[in-house]
């Protein structure tokens, strides 16, 4: 194939019309791959454009003050992000055959328009103790955070109201002509999914710590977190394309609006032995906590979900690790076992309808070893090395809710199988990076090489066509030299050196792609991707 894209997509079109569909369908997809073939990086085949803009302000402020017996730390920080987006999500209304409820308009095009404000004020006081030599060293501190999240979507099928004006006398729908329509069901609109929701979340905590030194060798660190955190939510969703309809996509007015809370205490416990001068053995037993939160599902209309996809519970971790470090003349050197037990994980996944949701999964977990080399080749040159292996697997079915009434009648769907490797999460992982410093005249020259490489990761749990992808593995390299003078510094980096493409996650065609049974050919897949090649110059200066 060759030419123009815009004359190929016009030949499918004129293709379709005359064209059995089982076998268009066919012939599609060999077009659809020769196509993606010829379409330019970082393109795909989306029928609209989809630009996105966000903007960060940060700010932070940092306090010390020395009391004599402790350090006194006040950290303040302050942010605010907001942005907005707009994505093609016709490839969605295609895959799921939903099209259909919109009387097969013939050039549909679905237009999500997302939007979001987030803010948040942190407050941590902490206390630290100064005395040398003492059998107890100790930390203290409080810790606050406020922060209010809002976003919303609104989803548009553009040209539907026009397409049904159009049409006074069309039998758009069997034995319903556009008129008798309107006059049993009210106005259409373009607007088939409407999203708003304002959270806040508190979270107010105090913490400490204490390390009993019986030896200079031999310590034992003790510490708890406890805290109280709030969450208060109004949400509301709506699939408002008609006013009321049985048969169509209806009107599915959810309002969510409540407040939760949750509190714990959170423990800790590190032994580290030095059993020479050189080489030091440390094990470590630490809690960890994510809060729970809220899903946003229709619980009437055609497109009601089950009541229990509402709200998603809090998961928690404890982590075992048992580790080695130490020194030689030349290097350096830590090893270390790891076992995380988790509880309640929260897994993505989606409902039946295909909104995406979060589930608690029964248990996960992942077990592994971490390594790391530091040393020095020569006066000038050093180097570094890592590596992980991680084997990190879901602990038990997945099953999450499913039909419109709650799970207490047994209404559970299984999502994934016990054993399946947990999504984003490489087996192995290694790093590596070379430093060369010397003096160029009367400046100081530091150059660094280091790469990356992580193996193979899926996509998602489960064998649902729609989102499972293997990822490849990829490495990654990239180059930083630094000329430094007194108070100054130049730098000339490049990030990604060989153009890797490094494949994070996917939106599959599954997804995203299309159905020729609704002449819909457009293919919004895509692929998150590591930052391209970027070359470029940095400059600093202190006062």
């Amino acid at each position: 194939i060759g030419g123009d894209r815009e004359e190929l997509w016009r030949d499918i079109q004129v293709a379709s019309k005359q064209l059995n569909v089982r076998k268009l369908r066919a012939d599609f997809r060999l077009v659809d791959a020769l196509v993606r073939e010829i379409l330019p990086d970082y393109e795909n085949g989306a029928i609209m454009l989809e630009p996105a803009e966000r903007e960060v302000d940060l700010t932070s402020l940092e306090l010390i003050a020395d009391l004599g017996f402790a350090t006194l730390t006040s950290t303040t920080s302050d942010y605010s992000h907001e942005g907005s987006g707009e994505n093609d999500n016709t490839g969605v209304y295609a895959s799921y055959d939903w099209l259909k409820w919109y009387g097969n308009s013939p050039r549909p095009m679905h237009r999500a328009s997302r939007f979001y404000d987030q803010s948040a004020l942190t407050q941590e006081l902490r206390l630290v103790s100064n005395a040398d030599d003492a059998f107890i060293d100790w930390i203290a501190g409080v810790y606050y955070h406020d922060a209010d999240n809002n976003s919303g979507q609104d989803s548009r099928m553009v040209g539907y109201k026009e397409f049904w004006a159009a049409g006074d006398e069309w039998d758009i729908w069997p034995g319903r002509t556009t008129e008798a329509y309107l006059t049993a069901y009210g106005q259409v609109t373009e607007n088939d999914f409407y999203y708003r929701r304002a959270e806040n979340f508190k979270d107010k905590a105090v913490y400490g710590e204490v390390t009993l030194n019986f030896s200079e060798d031999l310590h034992l660190t003790l510490g708890a977190r406890s805290f109280k955190n709030t969450i208060t939510n109004s949400t509301q969703l709506d699939i408002p394309v008609w006013n009321s309809d049985p048969d169509g996509p209806g009107t599915s007015f959810v309002d969510i609006n409540g407040t939760g809370s949750e509190k714990d205490t959170l423990l800790k416990a590190n032994i580290s032995w030095d059993f020479n001068d050189e080489t030091m053995v440390y094990g470590t037993i630490a809690e960890g906590y994510r809060r729970g939160g809220s899903n946003v599902i229709p619980l009437t209309g055609r497109y009601a979900e089950n009541p229990d996809w509402l709200t998603y519970k809090s998961d928690t971790v404890v982590n075992y690790e048992l580790g080695l470090k130490g020194q030689t003349n030349t290097f350096s050197y830590t090893a270390s076992l790891f076992y995380m037990d988790w509880k309640d994980p929260q897994l993505n996944t989606t409902a039946d309808w295909g909104f995406f949701t979060v589930a608690n999964g029964e248990a996960a977990v992942s077990q592994g070893i971490e390594l790391e080399l530091n040393g020095e080749l020569n006066e000038k040159l050093s180097y570094t090395v890592g590596y992980t292996y991680a084997d990190a697997k879901l602990k038990g079915d997945l099953y999450s809710p499913t039909g419109d009434v709650p799970s207490d009648s047994l209404a559970t769907v299984k999502k994934a199988s016990d054993g399946e490797t947990l999504p984003g999460t490489p087996k192995s992982t290694f790093n590596i990076g070379l430093a060369y410093a010397t003096e160029l005249a009367d400046m100081n020259w530091n150059t660094v090489v280091s790469g990356y490489y992580q193996s193979a990761t899926r996509n998602a749990l489960g064998d649902n066509e729609n989102f499972k992808a293997d990822m490849s593995d990829f490495q990654l390299w990239n180059v930083n030299s630094t000329l430094s003078k007194d108070k100054w510094a130049a730098s000339l980096y490049i990030k990604n050196v060989f153009n890797e493409d490094g494949i994070t996650g996917v939106v599959t065609e599954g997804y995203m792609g299309t159905n020729p049974d609704r002449s819909f050919y457009g293919n919004a897949s895509k692929n998150s991707i590591s930052q391209p090649r970027t070359v470029g110059l940095s400059a600093a200066y202190n006062f």
